[in-house]
This record gives C-alpha cells, sequence and structure tokens, in this order.
C-alpha cells in the first residue's frame, strides 16, 4: 500500500527539474511503500537513459500499472537517508495505536458499571417510549377493572 506524501520531489537536482519541465506530463512525489520504504514516483514516463545519466542519483527500482496511469518508482539518495532516519516508523505507529487503544478501553471499564446502568435505564425508557406511541397511534385506552365475571370489549 503506498502513500504519495504532498512532497514534490524532495533531495532532487537541477537536472531532474529541467527534465520534467520538457516533459509537461510528468508529475513526481516521493512515495512511502510499507515494504519498500521511500521511493521518488514518476507517473506516466520511465525516465530515458539519457535522463538518468543527469540523474546520477536516480536508481530504477520497479513499476507499476493501476488502470491507465502508469508509474515508475525510483530509489534515490534522499528517499534512502529518510529510510535510514524512519525505517519501521509504521510499525512504531501501529504499536502506539494498540497502546492508546489499550489505554481508551481499561479507562472506558473504569466506568462500565455506571455506562451499564445508563445502557438499561435507556433499553427501559425505549421500550416505554414504543409502547405510549403504539398507543396513541390505535387510540388504545387504560383498561377498567372490575370485580365482576364481566369481559366488556
Amino acid at each position: 500500500m503506498a502513500t504519495k506524501r504532498a512532497i514534490n520531489a524532495p533531495g532532487t537536482t537541477n537536472a531532474s527539474d529541467g527534465a520534467c519541465r520538457r516533459e509537461t506530463t510528468c508529475k513526481r512525489y516521493a512515495n512511502w511503500d510499507c515494504y519498500a520504504g521511500y521511493l521518488m514516483c514518476v507517473f506516466e514516463e520511465k525516465l530515458d537513459e539519457s535522463t538518468l545519466e543527469n540523474l546520477q542519483d536516480f536508481e530504477f527500482a520497479f513499476s507499476d500499472e493501476d488502470g491507465d496511469m502508469k508509474k515508475f518508482f525510483y530509489c534515490t539518495l534522499k528517499t534512502r537517508e529518510l529510510d535510514n532516519l524512519l525505517r519501521d516508523i509504521y510499525h512504531k505507529i501501529l504499536d502506539m495505536e494498540r497502546a492508546i487503544t489499550g489505554d481508551l478501553v481499561s479507562q472506558i471499564l473504569l466506568f462500565s458499571t455506571h455506562l451499564l446502568k445508563a445502557l438499561n435505564f435507556s433499553a427501559e425508557l425505549d421500550c416505554f417510549l414504543s409502547l405510549a406511541l403504539v398507543a396513541r397511534q390505535n387510540n388504545y385506552v387504560r383498561p377498567t377493572l372490575t370485580t365482576k365475571d364481566l369481559l366488556d370489549i
């Protein structure tokens, strides 16, 4: 799963800027993939050999096709620096998320008896309101109890 970063070509040289100015359809982004790490992504066109010679830092990694969109991924000095600096950040984020969720659950459990009382009260109130609504819609009336053996409907 690749995540597109809003950074537009970090750490690229002037040669790469010139190459993409010549090709008006060329779009570049720094991407992070949990399996491949940080990579430079060029959309729609693979960089030709002459451009790659000017960009000595770019090393082709792999390509991907998503429908009509072709993406070509390259390693650069800056993406390698990001990999070294933020190597397993995805897993650290997941660990933090699990810890926060665990803390939240333990805090909620402290109030579980109060929450259950409120839940039971709201369930009972819902039942009474539903019965009252049906009685009003159907014009039900309260029965009159007598001691006689009489059933009057």
